[in-house]
């Protein structure tokens, strides 16, 4: 990036012909340094740009956060798991006796409509 930069301090330094001759023979590098400028006001509009030391430093504190975070996440995960696995092991146990009771209850429906009769 320090190269783009002299190569655009000394295009903005020309005037006239010459800073045309010079776009012209630099204009790929010109064109990047001016969508990389773009793209850093887009992202910072008052224009004050962080150094690279507190790039660094957010970056640092980031991947912290994500390390915790995931961490985190891991541990609920595997609660998740083991609480799905108990309502399995529930459900299955329930249906062991749901006949049982779909008998039953027919037979207290057939005793009602003998009383009934």
């Amino acid at each position: 990036m320090l190269k783009r930069t002299c190569i655009y301090d000394e295009y903005v330094s020309l005037k006239g012909r010459k800073q045309e001759k010079y776009e012209r023979e630099h204009f790929g590098k010109l064109t990047d340094f001016n969508s990389a400028k773009r793209d850093i006001l887009e992202m910072y509009p008052d224009g004050h740009i962080p150094s690279a030391e507190a790039m660094k430093r957010r970056l640092a504190d980031l991947k912290q956060q994500l390390k915790e975070k995931r961490s985190e996440h891991t541990s609920v995960h595997q609660a998740y798991k083991e609480l799905s696995q108990a309502q399995k092991d529930i459900e299955a146990y329930l249906r062991q006796y749901e006949p049982q009771t779909q008998e039953q209850s027919r037979g207290q429906q057939k005793r009602k409509k003998d009383v009934l009769e």
